[in-house]
């Protein structure tokens, strides 16, 4: 009888999971984590974490870049309670396309974090297709160093192919704890009702915040500036004629 109600609990979960359009299994995708080589986490604390939504009027979010694509980081803030699993989907369109339809991102810019700091684990899942039907494009997973704050997310140059987005998609974050990690990860990511000062986004797609009030979800993406371009691949140049000459 045991191992039939656990045969018939493990189909269930694998029901549920399955019934959720922008599930995706990340358990053996690697974690990143500051200071590791390939990733740089800097933040600006933001003291809006209580157990109660928190009002507005919250502390801004880093300053805009010079290489941002998408920029809705700015408060006043507010969030739905601490929740595990996903704790937010929303849609962006960033200010230019590619001819390839694809952004290789610098940086990635949220607010919000996880209660289970070093256990707990971030999920960043980036989708194409429609709220209904997701098409899973690229993701990646984060421990972050602290609670929460303003977070922004720096791919090092030469020691990660960067990470590619869509020009115009769905970003799906998840919050969950590392394997054998207590307590359990309970994160927020923090809602706005400014609009993109650089790109766009339906505040009605998975804005949707209490009081039947539409907003964005805090986040920011940037790409090289024109200028590092440049000498990213001049040091590529430098690098093949030292192979050739060796």
């Amino acid at each position: 009888m045991k191992s039939m109600a656990l045969v018939a609990l493990l189909a269930c979960t694998s029901a549920a999971l399955a019934a959720d359009p922008f599930y995706v299994d990340s358990s053996t995708r690697p974690v990143l984590r500051d200071g590791d080589g390939v990733i740089t986490v800097t933040s600006t604390p933001v003291d809006i974490f209580g157990d109660a939504p928190a009002p507005h009027g919250g502390s801004s979010g880093p300053p805009p870049g010079n290489g941002d694509i998408y920029n809705n980081v700015p408060g006043p803030y507010s969030a739905f309670p601490a929740g595990t699993g996903s704790i937010g989907i929303d849609d962006y369109v960033t200010a230019y396309n590619t001819v390839n339809g694809v952004h290789r991102l610098d940086a990635f810019g949220f607010v919000g974090g996880c209660t289970n700091v070093g256990g707990g684990i971030i999920d960043f899942n980036f989708f194409t297709g429609t709220i209904a039907t997701p098409v899973f494009f690229n993701g990646f997973s984060v421990t972050l160093p602290q609670a929460t704050s303003s977070f922004t997310i720096t791919f090092n140059a030469g020691q990660t192919p960067g990470m590619d987005v869509p020009n115009a998609g769905i970003v799906n974050l998840v919050a969950r704890a590392a394997s054998g990690a207590t307590p359990a990860c309970t994160g927020r990511w923090f809602l706005t009702p400014t609009a993109p000062t650089v790109g766009s986004s339906d505040p009605g797609v998975g804005g949707a915040s209490p009081g039947n009030v539409t907003f964005n979800h805090a986040m920011r993406m940037s790409v090289p500036e024109p200028a590092t371009l440049g000498l990213l691949a001049i040091g590529g140049l430098l690098a093949i004629r030292r192979r050739r000459n060796a």
